[in-house]
């Protein structure tokens, strides 16, 4: 079973947060793997086209993940002290939620490298793990006060790291001071 975590993933069929997150879920089913997904949302699991998705709820979760961003609610000047409570206690019920349900766990997919890589490195550092960075989430490292320690701890998990631009890969380098390689990360540009 391969699991799969992320912040945002459509919560009905029409709703476009996190649809890329579902198009490679499903691309995973259709090559016969069996997936559970982690993402923010009311709690509870159902199952959705097969697939196990289990949802971590928060009082702002919807406001972090599905209503603009959390990189945007992080940075801005309203709310942002609120954001950032709810943020760092959403990441801490990831962590949690991770660690029980990776045992289970074969292999893992992260979208976003905060909070899900982190999450994910932090709670099963043994799982084969693919990270997709897409670009708000390094927006966000290179914002926090200890992104760059972020990034690296990130790298050193031996992590395979999937950009979805070279730009993102000369930034995310540029965060940790020198080539993801360097650090122990395989990365590939898609």
């Amino acid at each position: 079973m391969i699991g799969v975590v992320c912040t945002s993933y459509p919560r009905s069929a029409d709703d476009p947060a996190g649809s890329f997150v579902r198009t490679r879920v499903r691309a995973l089913v259709q090559a016969g793997h069996d997936i559970e997904v982690v993402a923010a949302g009311e709690p509870g699991d159902t199952v959705e086209g097969g697939v196990r998705v289990s949802r971590l709820a928060g009082s702002g979760s919807a406001r972090l993940f599905y209503q603009g961003g959390a990189p945007e609610a992080l940075t801005s000047s309203s709310g942002r002290a609120a954001a950032w409570l709810e943020a760092l206690g959403f990441s801490a019920r990831l962590v949690a939620h991770v660690a029980r349900r990776s045992t289970a766990w074969d292999a893992v997919e992260s979208h976003w490298l905060v909070p899900s890589a982190v999450a994910v490195c932090a709670a099963a550092p043994r799982l084969r793990h693919r990270a997709h960075a897409h670009g708000g989430d390094i927006f966000l490292l290179e914002r926090l006060p200890l992104g760059s320690c972020l990034a690296r701890f990130i790298c050193r998990s031996g992590l395979d790291l999937v950009f979805v631009s070279r730009e993102l890969h000369r930034r995310f380098s540029a965060l940790c001071g020198a080539a993801p390689e360097t650090w122990g990360a395989r990365t590939t540009i898609e």
